[in-house]
C-alpha cells in the first residue's frame, strides 16, 4: 500500500517557553517555500563567480587609469589610494567574493602599492572606536542568534 503522508490534514503542535503553539500544514509549507527562495537567492549570488574575469579586467583598467594620471603631484600615493578604493568598491558592490574578504583588500593593497606601511595601517585599524563598533556587532549577532530580539518586543 501507499505510505501515509505526514501532517496532511493535521496540525503540528509544539511546546515552547511561551506556551503551546499550533501550526497548520500551510504554515509549514509557507516556511519551506521561504527557505527554498532564500537558498535559491544564495545560489544566484554565487553565480557571480562566472563574471570573475570581467571584474578582474575592470579592476586592471581602474588600476592602470589611476596609475597613469596623478591626482596630486605632491602626493603620488593619492592616485594609488583612489585605485584601491575604487577596486574595493567594485568588488564590494558586485559581491563576487564575500564582503569580509573584500574588506581585507586595503590591508593587502595599501602596503603593496606603497600607500602606507603596515604599521601605519594597523594603527588606523586598532583604535578604541573600532573595537567598540565590533563589540556592538557581536552583541547584535548574539541577540539575533538566540532570538532575544523577538523576546524583548512585546
Amino acid at each position: 500500500g501507499e505510505r501515509p503522508r505526514p501532517f496532511v490534514g493535521r496540525e503540528i503542535s509544539t511546546k515552547s517557553s511561551y506556551g503551546r503553539s499550533t501550526y497548520s500544514l500551510s504554515d509549514v509549507e509557507q516556511e519551506l517555500r521561504h527557505h527554498r527562495v532564500f537558498c535559491e537567492s544564495q545560489i544566484t549570488s554565487t553565480q557571480t563567480f562566472k563574471h570573475m574575469g570581467k571584474l578582474l579586467l575592470v579592476s586592471a583598467i581602474i588600476l592602470a587609469t589611476c596609475l597613469a594620471f596623478d591626482i596630486d603631484s605632491d602626493r603620488p600615493q593619492a592616485s594609488r589610494g583612489l585605485a584601491v578604493v575604487l577596486i574595493v568598491a567594485l568588488w564590494w558592490i558586485t559581491e563576487a567574493i564575500p564582503m569580509s574578504i573584500t574588506g581585507l583588500f586595503p590591508v593587502v593593497f595599501y602596503p603593496l602599492f606603497g600607500i602606507c606601511t603596515i604599521e601605519q595601517l594597523a594603527q588606523q585599524f586598532v583604535r578604541g572606536n573600532t573595537f567598540l563598533i565590533i563589540a556592538g556587532v557581536f552583541v547584535g549577532l548574539v541577540v539575533q542568534r538566540w532570538g532575544l530580539h523577538s523576546r524583548i518586543v512585546c
